[in-house]
């Protein structure tokens, strides 16, 4: 009996990029530079990664105009609206199942979207050299169950890819640091003024939906995939409108949500261009994992 091993291979040209699945005996496999083998990888995330993004300048004090200078003094952060901790426990658990391949959607559209996250948030994509493309690489890799979560090797792009997880725009907004509600660890639970009525219920369920599940609830995985599918098509951090905020007691705070209230701000469509059209995961077509065939 011969064991066979899928890979990935890929290959570029100028009109469209090819995909291929080649299949090598085991005792003759090869690793060529162009190859992304199948199997198990380190997968786990620990510590929060790094913020991709491009530093951040001040506001004035009014929140209505960023730049450098004495009239600049309000310092501003990339907030997350979910947790990353929780976004961490949940994607190890997944790992821990071997429950990647469960959550095919998310994968699939974050692949296809994390170029668009970079050049939105004010990445040069050309910086990153091929980061973008194996960090998309990597997640349809777990999407389609080409790699998992059972080895002690680095997954190529997983650095890439883990960054983009943890500061995936449909889950951030920008905001003043010098606030009175902020949740630190928690939920924020104000966002809604700020991403609209609409998706804050998608992130509200999400974020229930994901303690679920990091407590050992496995019923609840497909409709996270689901809602983190939705997050995930979401291209552009939501930047920082002076009429979602007042000042109060020397800090900043959320306005409340009006129960009408339903914003429709930073339509991604607005930010599309073809900066990073070169930044495309080459691993797309039909995937498999491990065939075995008997002779």
């Amino acid at each position: 009996m011969y064991l066979f091993r899928a890979v990935f291979c890929k290959k570029k040209s100028p009109l469209l990029t090819l995909s291929f699945i080649c299949l090598f005996p085991a005792f003759a496999l090869s690793q060529p530079e162009n190859q992304f083998p199948a199997g198990g990888y380190n997968l786990v995330i620990e510590a929060r990664p790094s913020v991709p993004y491009p530093g951040l300048d001040n506001y004035n004090v009014d929140l209505t105009a960023s730049g450098v200078g004495p009239n600049y003094t309000v310092s501003v952060s990339r907030h997350h609206i979910i947790p990353f901790n929780v976004l961490r426990l949940f994607y190890n658990r997944v790992v821990e199942n071997n429950a990647l391949a469960n959550a095919r959607g998310f994968f699939g559209t974050y692949a296809n979207n994390v170029r668009f996250y970079a050049q939105a948030n004010g990445i040069n994509c050309d910086s990153l050299g091929d980061d973008l493309i194996t960090a998309a690489n990597i997640a349809q890799a777990q999407g389609y169950g080409i790699v998992h979560g059972s080895g002690n090797d680095n997954a190529p792009g997983f650095d890439t890819f883990e960054q983009f997880y943890a500061w995936i725009p449909g889950n951030l907004f920008i905001g003043p640091n010098n606030r009175s509600d902020d949740p630190h660890d928690g939920f924020e639970s104000g966002a809604g003024v700020v991403v609209g009525s609409g998706t804050f219920s998608i992130l509200s369920r999400l974020y229930s939906n994901m303690n679920r599940y990091n407590n050992g609830d496995d019923s609840v995985l497909n409709a996270i995939v689901v809602d983190l599918t939705k997050i995930a098509s979401h291209k552009k951090i939501y930047t920082l409108r002076a009429e979602d905020w007042e000042f109060i007691g020397g800090k900043y705070r959320l306005r409340k949500l009006e129960p009408e209230f339903n914003n429709n701000a930073d339509i991604d469509s607005d930010y599309y261009s073809d900066k990073c059209d070169n930044e495309q995961p080459t691993y797309n077509g039909f995937i498999f994992g491990l065939f075995f065939f008997n002779k």
